[in-house]
């Protein structure tokens, strides 16, 4: 009796033959090592619920991609269906000569590259009634670049599936990112293939060089992408993140894809000759002999490196630090918000904070995630102008402006006082002008102010702050108000409110491009809260506190590490000293999925590269303190209400990578273009080529005299 495998194989073969012979025929196709590859790659991603000793199949994750760089043909031939009287399935193949010095098996020549023809022969083989998409479809899938692509991109679609949650429309984002994301897989078969079989260069250098390339364009291109990177299955690992101090988050991955391919070589070759041969002969055979010694020196020495690194930062632990409150509420995120969410979690973290400080007693900090205090911070400036809908006057409408510029600063500091420390909290801020209203998603810095006439002292007296930053950072003071209350206490030139806004904003959930421009746009975007477009800040801020200089940055800010390089850079060109970075999100939006786990993962990263305790702030978690090696000492629970108390010690150390930035993404990445030109040169006969070229200019006389050899 046969299976139900066996029905369930016999049903797809007679009802959708076309699609049945497809899979037949990829059965010998990278499909299947993609696969395997893109399963590994997903366990050892951190997400709730996975155990943690999974990270370490990030090592081996990229070992059936070797075998697919190294072997001679992409994709075998293999029996076909019954009704390809050949026997074999026409398969692409990707012409260049062997891997010269890696000999992974010995492949059939009979897989010959697919021309217009057999894909015709390919298409007419579907039986009858098959429909012509089918037909398509199949031809599509015996590319095998086709296949690679198709893998990576149903992997992107699981590992970000969580990107629909906010509204359903945001599902059409979720699609084209995985789409865009799955042609790295491809890209990295095909650059690395360039490199290894038709310039002959060494497996263990081209595939990690190509890597660490495909993730250097990935965090540049299109405002740049970095979450899920291979190295960050190794957030927990804190002792081989250390080499990030000098090649950021790119030397991790590099060394992960060089041990993947020495694994790979070290299974294929043993109790087999290693013949040798190629331009690199010397090179062959050195990383040919004992491959499984070369993984094992990069892992010793990663983890040497991190012991070294770790000792000489016991040094901080002696000196005298800050006590900082992390406040972490949960409640979800969803668009529209329900009436009264605002005031929902502003509530919810004032009586965490309250509970707090009435287990642990006073604190140096408090911080908030972000955009949960609730009330719009309102700016303005003197010329300001109302909106299309105000039916009084102007100078009414700057008369109510400079009122509501007042309360809402009043409303943060009364809310610092009642607290007895200060408050880094985020908000959502709207700036008046004679351009307009523009919206800011802020994180505001709000001291312990004294009080003046049963309230504290506002940070203008009474009237408009300016725009304009001074070079200490204050907040500068704009011309008063002819409201101005005759008892008020000028304020002090310290203890001003401090506001840093977003400069690194989502597409198309803070703002869509060139949408000022394009009126009606605002309503396609159904992930703004704000309702209106939000604007990107002007430049970083420094908020100083005792001995901690607080480099704040907002929501997946902290998944660019070149944003908070050029943040750090800037500050200490205008004199200060970065010693501590915090990040406030609100990752309610994705209901305790893996963003949550990738998110701070790259929090992670960033502490490690640049030497400075990091402090995370988030709505429904993971809310977190890691200190400057990376190492997470305190950690908030997925979505549920918590408190952390971190013990921040300043670190003022300055990192390699703060100095020398991705210099081994962007040789990576020549290297890897370097491989693309000279694979296309070669394989045209470029001495041909560049007489061809030259003899247009030269004539046949003077060519005959010019020797390519």
């Amino acid at each position: 009796m046969p299976s139900p495998t066996s029905r369930l194989r016999e049903g797809v073969l007679k009802n959708v033959p076309c699609v049945g012979m497809m899979l037949v025929s990829a059965r010998s196709g990278p499909w299947r090592a993609a696969l395997w590859g893109a399963i590994l790659y997903w366990l050892s991603l951190p997400g709730p619920g996975k155990p943690p000793i999974l990270s370490w199949l990030g090592w081996v994750a990229c070992v059936p991609w070797i075998y697919l760089i190294a072997r001679r043909s992409l994709v075998e031939s293999s029996p076909a269906h019954s009704g390809n009287p050949s026997g074999t399935v026409a398969v692409r193949k990707l012409p260049g000569k062997p891997a010269l010095g890696f000999p992974f098996g010995q492949l059939s020549d009979t897989a010959a590259s697919l021309t217009k023809p057999q894909e015709d022969a390919a298409t007419k083989s579907c039986p009858a009634g098959a429909t012509p998409a089918l037909s398509q479809l199949r031809a599509m899938w015996s590319r095998p670049y086709f296949q690679l692509w198709f893998v990576w991109f149903g992997f992107w679609l699981v590992t970000l599936h969580w990107l629909r949650y906010p509204h359903p429309a945001v599902a059409i984002g979720w699609i084209a990112l995985s789409a865009y994301l799955g042609l790295y897989l491809p890209l990295f078969v095909a650059v690395s293939r360039a490199g290894v079989h038709i310039l002959g260069l060494p497996i263990l250098l081209v595939a990690p060089t190509v890597w660490t390339a495909l993730e250097y364009v990935r965090a540049h291109l299109f405002t740049g992408f970095t979450l899920a990177s291979l190295c960050h299955s190794q957030f927990r690992n804190w002792l081989l993140l250390q080499v990030c101090e000098f090649t950021g988050q790119y030397g991790l991955s590099f060394a992960m894809v060089f041990v993947a391919a020495a694994c790979a070589a070290g299974f294929e070759g043993m109790g087999k000759p290693s013949p040798m041969g190629g331009r690199f002969r010397a090179i062959h055979i050195l990383l040919r002999q004992h491959p499984f010694l070369w993984a094992h020196l990069m892992l010793v020495a990663l983890v040497a490196w991190g012991f070294w690194r770790a000792f000489a930062a016991l040094e901080f632990r002696a000196l005298a630090g800050l006590d900082v409150l992390i406040v972490q509420g949960s409640i979800d995120v969803v668009f529209p918000p329900p009436p009264g969410t605002g005031e929902r979690m502003h509530a919810e973290h004032w009586e965490l904070t309250q509970k707090a400080l009435a287990a642990h007693g006073p604190v140096d900090l408090i911080v908030w995630p972000e955009t949960v205090y609730g009330e719009f911070l309102v700016d303005g400036t003197p010329d300001a102008i109302p909106p299309e809908e105000w039916t009084g006057s102007v100078e009414d409408f700057r008369r109510r402006l400079a009122e509501a510029c007042r309360a809402s600063r009043d409303h943060l500091y009364t809310s610092a006082l009642l607290l007895g420390a200060p408050l880094i909290v985020g908000v959502n801020r709207q700036e008046w002008s004679r351009e307009g209203a523009k919206m800011y998603n802020s994180a505001v810095f709000v001291p312990v102010r004294r009080l003046s006439r049963g309230r504290p002292t506002a940070t203008s007296g009474e009237g408009f702050p300016q725009s304009e930053q001074n070079s200490l950072g204050d907040k500068a003071v704009g011309a008063g108000s002819s409201n101005a209350g005759a008892g008020d206490v000028p304020p002090d030139e310290a203890g001003r409110i401090e506001v840093y806004d977003k400069l690194h904003l989502v597409m198309f959930g803070e703002y869509i491009p060139y949408a000022r421009y394009l009126k009606g746009l605002f309503e396609l975007r159904p992930l703004s809260t704000l309702h209106v477009n939000t604007e990107p800040g002007h430049e970083p801020k420094c908020f100083v506190l005792g001995l901690g200089h607080i480099v704040p940055n907002i929501c997946f800010e902290s998944t660019v590490p070149h944003l908070i390089r050029r943040q750090l850079l800037a500050l200490r060109r205008q004199g200060y000293r970065p010693n501590i970075l915090v990040n406030l999100t609100n990752d309610g939006w994705f209901r305790g999925a893996s963003a949550l786990d990738l998110h701070l993962a790259c929090s992670v990263f960033r502490a490690v590269e640049f030497r400075k305790p990091h402090l995370i702030a988030a709505n429904t978690g993971l809310s977190a303190f890691v200190n400057s090696s990376g190492h997470i000492l305190k950690i908030g629970k997925r979505r549920e209400r918590d408190w952390i108390i971190a013990h921040v010690i300043p670190d003022d150390r300055e990192s390699g990578y703060l100095l020398w930035g991705d210099w081994l993404g962007g040789l990576c990445l020549a290297a890897s273009a370097a491989f693309v030109v000279g694979g296309i040169l070669r394989r045209h006969n470029w001495r041909t080529w560049l007489a061809a070229a030259v003899g247009k200019h030269l004539g046949r006389t003077k060519l005959a005299r010019i020797n390519f050899a």
